[in-house]
C-alpha cells in the first residue's frame, strides 16, 4: 500500500507541466507524506520541512536540495549519486520516468531499482551520443558540450561482501524540460 501511494506521488509530480512550480509539501494527520497546490492548512496538513542539504565532506558527495527535475545531464547525475550513495530507492525512483507506466509494470521497476539501490556504488558516468563518421570514416565521441547524454552507466560492486563489477546501463530522456532515466 505504501510503496503504491509513494508510486501515485511520484507518478503525478512527473505529470506536472514544467511550470507547475507551486506544489506544496504537506504532512498529513496520519504522518503521511501530501504534495498538493493548495497551502497546507487549507487541507487540515501540516508544512512538511524541506529536508536538510547534506554539507560536503569526506563521507558524502552532497545532494541536491529541494529538487523538482534535473534540467541538465549533470544534476541528474549528481542527484542519481547522492540517491545511490544513500541507498535510497525513493530518490533513485524521483528520478525515473513514469508516464506510461502500469500499476503492474511500475512494480517490477520499483524492484529492479531497489536491487541497484542496495549495490556499493563506484561510480555514475554520463554516455553521450556519437558524431557521424567523418569523411574517412572515423566515428569520434563528442565532446559533451556538442552532444547531448542519451544513457547514465552506473558501476557497482555486486555487494559488500562481493567486490565484483556490475555495470547499469539506463537511458536517458527528455520530458517536460527534464532529463528522466529509464530501462
Amino acid at each position: 500500500m505504501r510503496i503504491g501511494f509513494l508510486l501515485l506521488c511520484l507518478l503525478m509530480l512527473a505529470a506536472l507541466p514544467a511550470h507547475a512550480a507551486d506544489v506544496h509539501r504537506c504532512v498529513g494527520a496520519d504522518g503521511g507524506a501530501i504534495f498538493t497546490d493548495k497551502l497546507c492548512a487549507d487541507i487540515g496538513a501540516s508544512v512538511r520541512p524541506e529536508p536538510a542539504a547534506r554539507i560536503s565532506g569526506t563521507n558524502s558527495t552532497g545532494r541536491l536540495g529541494t529538487r523538482g527535475c534535473a534540467r541538465t545531464a549533470d544534476e541528474m547525475r549528481h542527484g542519481l549519486q547522492a540517491a545511490l550513495d544513500d541507498h535510497n530507492v525513493n530518490q533513485v525512483a524521483a528520478f525515473y520516468h513514469w508516464p506510461g507506466i502500469s500499476g503492474a509494470e511500475s512494480e517490477g521497476i520499483l524492484k529492479r531499482l531497489q536491487i541497484i539501490a542496495n549495490r556499493p556504488l563506484v561510480s555514475v558516468q554520463l554516455i553521450h551520443a556519437r558524431e557521424p563518421p567523418d569523411a574517412d570514416g572515423f566515428q569520434t565521441v563528442a565532446s559533451t558540450q556538442e552532444s547531448e547524454a542519451i544513457a547514465v552507466e552506473l558501476m557497482q560492486a555486486r555487494s559488500g561482501n562481493d567486490p565484483t563489477s556490475v555495470r547499469t546501463t539506463l537511458a536517458v530522456t527528455h520530458y517536460i524540460g527534464c532529463l528522466w532515466i529509464h530501462f
